[in-house]
Protein backbone atom coordinates (compact mmCIF):
# COMPACT_ATOMS: atom_id res chain seq x y z
CA UNK A 1 0.00 0.00 0.00
CA UNK A 2 1.62 3.43 -1.03
CA UNK A 3 0.22 7.06 -1.66
CA UNK A 4 -1.93 7.98 -4.82
CA UNK A 5 -0.83 9.99 -6.95
CA UNK A 6 -1.97 13.60 -6.15
CA UNK A 7 -5.38 14.53 -7.27
CA UNK A 8 -6.25 10.85 -6.63
CA UNK A 9 -10.08 10.00 -5.31
CA UNK A 10 -8.12 7.55 -3.00
CA UNK A 11 -5.26 8.86 -0.79
CA UNK A 12 -3.68 5.52 -1.04
CA UNK A 13 -2.92 2.29 -3.86
CA UNK A 14 -2.16 -1.37 -3.55
CA UNK A 15 0.48 -2.57 -5.13
CA UNK A 16 0.92 -6.14 -6.36
CA UNK A 17 -1.90 -8.96 -6.06
CA UNK A 18 -3.30 -10.22 -2.85
CA UNK A 19 -2.13 -14.01 -2.07
CA UNK A 20 -4.68 -16.71 -2.34
CA UNK A 21 -5.52 -17.89 0.89
CA UNK A 22 -6.23 -21.30 2.17
CA UNK A 23 -8.46 -20.83 4.69
CA UNK A 24 -8.52 -23.90 6.09
CA UNK A 25 -4.71 -23.06 7.03
CA UNK A 26 -5.74 -20.25 9.43
CA UNK A 27 -5.87 -20.96 13.27
CA UNK A 28 -9.18 -19.90 14.83
CA UNK A 29 -8.23 -17.93 17.92
CA UNK A 30 -10.87 -16.94 20.19
CA UNK A 31 -10.38 -13.98 22.64
CA UNK A 32 -12.14 -12.56 25.51
CA UNK A 33 -13.91 -9.57 25.14
CA UNK A 34 -11.88 -6.46 26.03
CA UNK A 35 -8.53 -8.74 25.03
CA UNK A 36 -5.77 -7.02 23.55
CA UNK A 37 -4.24 -9.14 20.46
CA UNK A 38 -1.10 -7.90 18.90
CA UNK A 39 -0.55 -9.38 15.58
CA UNK A 40 3.26 -8.10 13.41
CA UNK A 41 2.28 -6.60 10.03
CA UNK A 42 3.87 -9.12 8.05
CA UNK A 43 1.73 -12.31 9.81
CA UNK A 44 -0.88 -13.56 7.28
CA UNK A 45 -4.48 -12.92 9.31
CA UNK A 46 -7.94 -12.28 9.17
CA UNK A 47 -10.90 -12.10 11.02
CA UNK A 48 -14.34 -12.68 10.28
CA UNK A 49 -18.06 -10.58 9.51
CA UNK A 50 -18.31 -9.06 12.74
CA UNK A 51 -22.42 -9.94 13.37
CA UNK A 52 -23.10 -7.69 15.88
CA UNK A 53 -24.58 -4.70 16.70
CA UNK A 54 -21.27 -3.27 17.86
CA UNK A 55 -18.24 -2.22 16.62
CA UNK A 56 -15.05 -4.22 16.56
CA UNK A 57 -12.69 -1.52 17.71
CA UNK A 58 -9.03 -1.83 15.81
CA UNK A 59 -5.72 0.51 16.59
CA UNK A 60 -2.97 0.26 14.42
CA UNK A 61 0.43 1.20 15.73
CA UNK A 62 3.41 1.64 13.42
CA UNK A 63 6.77 0.75 14.93
CA UNK A 64 10.47 1.00 13.33
CA UNK A 65 13.96 1.43 14.02
CA UNK A 66 14.74 5.04 13.02
CA UNK A 67 18.97 5.24 13.45
CA UNK A 68 19.88 4.83 10.01
CA UNK A 69 16.50 4.03 8.74
CA UNK A 70 15.14 6.74 5.19
CA UNK A 71 11.74 6.63 5.12
CA UNK A 72 10.58 5.79 1.87
CA UNK A 73 8.40 9.00 0.43
CA UNK A 74 6.00 6.26 -1.33
CA UNK A 75 4.71 5.42 1.81
CA UNK A 76 0.90 5.84 2.72
CA UNK A 77 1.51 6.86 6.46
CA UNK A 78 3.94 10.27 6.47
CA UNK A 79 4.94 12.15 9.45
CA UNK A 80 4.21 15.86 9.04
CA UNK A 81 5.82 19.19 11.19
CA UNK A 82 2.25 18.86 13.32
CA UNK A 83 2.40 15.41 13.42
CA UNK A 84 5.46 14.06 13.85
CA UNK A 85 6.66 9.96 14.43
CA UNK A 86 7.25 10.72 18.37
CA UNK A 87 10.03 8.57 19.64
CA UNK A 88 9.32 5.75 21.99
CA UNK A 89 13.04 6.13 23.64
CA UNK A 90 16.33 8.23 22.94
Amino acid sequence: MVRAPAGSVTGTRFLGSEPDWDDNLFVPTPVQRGALVLIHGQVAHKSEKNLSDRSRQAYTFHLMESAGTTWSPENWLQPTAELPFPPLYT
